[in-house]
């Protein structure tokens, strides 16, 4: 499975972090990425790393609510655990959420990857939902709902 937790982890400080006097970018960062996730058309075991960069906005209304943006973007090297297949990962997404200033608010982040088999390797992509919630004493949670490769 890939390693959600760098992303989330930035993600859920950035929103405990909000505050009215907040400035629009809250954060610009690139955070190391690494995990393994299965190739679907082969039933190959893929091992990646690389680097993914996050960037989110904050927009406060006159009524108290926010409008956070992200926009997110990754590149990854992977290797098959059996054969040694390369893979490249590069991808990009973007998303938001408008919610009443404080918490509790949630939100699905919904992502889907493109593993380049290099050579006569298959392509894959990998599907993932992620769930953010931030409680109303300020507690934050991020669950991978769901997490599954398709070929391509």
């Amino acid at each position: 499975m890939r390693s959600v937790l760098p992303a989330a982890a930035t993600l859920l400080a950035i929103i405990a972090s909000i505050t009215p006097a907040s400035a629009e970018v809250l954060s610009n960062q690139t955070v190391p990425i690494s995990g393994t996730v299965v190739n679907a058309c082969n039933g190959e075991s893929v091992a990646f790393t690389g680097e993914e960069h996050l960037l989110f906005r904050l927009t406060l209304s006159q009524d108290g609510g926010i409008h956070l943006g992200f926009h997110q973007n990754a590149h990854a090297t992977g290797e098959g655990l059996t054969t040694g297949a390369k893979y490249s990962l590069n991808f990009t997404e973007g998303g938001s959420v408008t919610s009443s200033f404080p918490p509790p608010f949630a939100f699905t982040v919904v992502s889907h990857q493109n593993f380049l088999g290099q050579g006569k390797v298959p392509n894959f992509l990998l599907h993932e939902t992620l769930s953010i919630a931030v409680a109303a004493n300020g507690d934050m949670f991020a669950t991978v709902v769901n997490m599954r490769t398709e070929c391509h």
